[in-house]
Parts: structure tokens; sequence; C-alpha cells
């Protein structure tokens, strides 16, 4: 279940929105105990893989063994968990479809991805194009907070959501990701690949024709300044054909230095 929350406010500067929404400890508890918990640990990801290692098994000791391995993750860290509601988010309330965490691409633990966050598809009216999101976690006690500001840093969301706006390379390397992995279709993604074939038909017809978003989760009060300067921004640089968005959930205050023991606390008791 993921509840869209109380509309704290809806900006616009051109063809670009900005949304705030504001999650009750109801609309947090029964996120986190439902999609989010599944995306962080890549349900879904894993059932498959035991399936296929069944070919394998052969003694109780190997079954074990293959628990274990499924069983082990790196400690979990407040933005994984931010990025995992963003993602839920987006795909229950906008439409779209972010086939694979991020996690399935990570080599050594505690390593970053290039790229963006979400990366994956948006559903409009029966048409379909890539959908690119970036997404910042902050308790910072500032509007907007210091992940949001200027180019003074390449990984602000403001010098993230530019670079998808402007940067082919960006989303050209992007587009072969998505290619790739689609290649290795299994019965679950062959539903991608559809959406790949008809989001690429758009995209090698205008590269600028995608939908880019950028996604806050914050757990302080609501304010609309946290996107003002992004917003002015963004509206002066945007290529016609493309689409942005921006997004800030608020959760409850304190809440999340919590997030990731709260996750771990719903895996224990195997609410996932």
């Amino acid at each position: 279940m993921i509840p869209a929350g109380n509309e704290c406010y809806h900006e616009t500067n051109g063809s670009i929105h900005a949304f705030g929404h504001e999650w009750s400890e109801a609309d947090l508890d029964a996120a986190l105990n439902s999609e989010v918990s599944a995306a962080v640990y890549d349900c879904e990801g894993n059932k498959d893989l035991q399936s296929m290692l069944k070919l394998v098994e052969t003694t109780d000791f190997e079954n074990g063994e293959l628990e274990k391995v499924l069983s082990c993750n790196d400690k979990l860290k407040p933005w994984q968990v931010g990025e995992a509601i963003a993602g839920c988010y987006l795909e229950k309330h906008r439409n779209c479809c972010f086939p694979w965490p991020n996690s399935r691409d990570v080599r050594r633990p505690g390593s970053s991805l290039p790229g963006a966050d979400l990366v994956g598809f948006i559903t409009e009216d029966d048409n379909i194009r890539f959908a690119f999101g970036e997404v910042k976690t902050s308790e910072q006690e500032m509007w907007p907070p210091q992940v949001c500001r200027g180019r003074s840093g390449t990984h602000s969301l403001g010098a993230q959501i530019e670079d998808l706006c402007l940067q082919d390379k960006i989303k050209i390397h992007i587009f072969k990701y998505l290619g790739h992995r689609v290649g290795l279709s299994s019965e679950r993604s062959r539903s991608v690949a559809i959406q790949f074939r008809n989001a690429a038909t758009r995209f090698l017809n205008n590269h600028d024709d995608v939908y880019v978003v950028g996604f806050l989760v914050r757990d302080v009060e609501p304010k609309a300044a946290d996107f003002d300067a992004l917003l002015t921004r963004i509206s002066k640089i945007k290529p016609n054909t493309t689409t942005v968005e921006l997004f800030a959930l608020y959760l409850p205050k304190g809440r999340i230095c919590t997030l990731a023991k709260t996750i771990e606390r719903v895996r224990k008791d195997g609410a996932a």
C-alpha cells in the first residue's frame, strides 16, 4: 500500500510541476510494511534466483547455503529506503515502471552507480516513453536542503536533473543499459521488452522525448520553498519535448533516521 498522502502544495513554472505531499505515521508504516520493504530487499529478484537455482540444489546443506546467500544484505542506509519509497510512489501514482532495483547492478558493497537512480518507463494515455529519476533523502532543517542547491556539487538534485535534460550521452547510456537488461528477458520481463520497444521508438526519433523526475524525501515541515529555485532554473533550460516533474514527500518528523531499522524489523518479522 502506497498512500498518495495529503497535498501540501502544487507549484508550476511554465510546463514544470512541483508537488508536495505529506504522509502520516499510518501512511508511512503501511508503505514500509508492503511494497517498500519488498523493493529494498528485492524480494521479486530473489524469488527468480531461487527458482532458477533449484536446478542445482541437491542437499539440505546446499539449500541452507542458498538461503544464507539470498538473505545476506549490506547494512541499510536511510537513502536506500528513500529511493525505494520514491520508486514505489511513482509506480503507484504516476503510472511508472522501474523494472530493476539498482542493487542488482552493484558489484561491490557500498559502491555507487552512474546514471539515474530510477530507470524505466512511464505510460501516458497508452503511450510509453522512458522515465529517468533522481532521488534525494534529507532530514536537514533548511528549505531547500543542501542536496537541492545549485551546481555546487555534481550530485545535487538540480545538477542531476539538468544533466538528464541536457546531456545526450547520459540518456544514450541509460537507453543502452535498459536494452541490455531487457535482452536478458525472463518470463516476467517479456512485458518490459514490449515497453522498451515502444519507448525506444520515441527516443530514437527524439532523444529529448523523455520523462524526468526529481524526488525529495524529507521529515521536516512541508514548504514549497524546497523547489522554488529549482523550478525557475529547470524551466530555463528544459527542452520542449522533455517532461519534468518534481515531488517532495514529507514523512513524520524524525522518521528518516529510523527508516533502516524499521525496514530491517519488518523483514525479520516476515511482513515483506
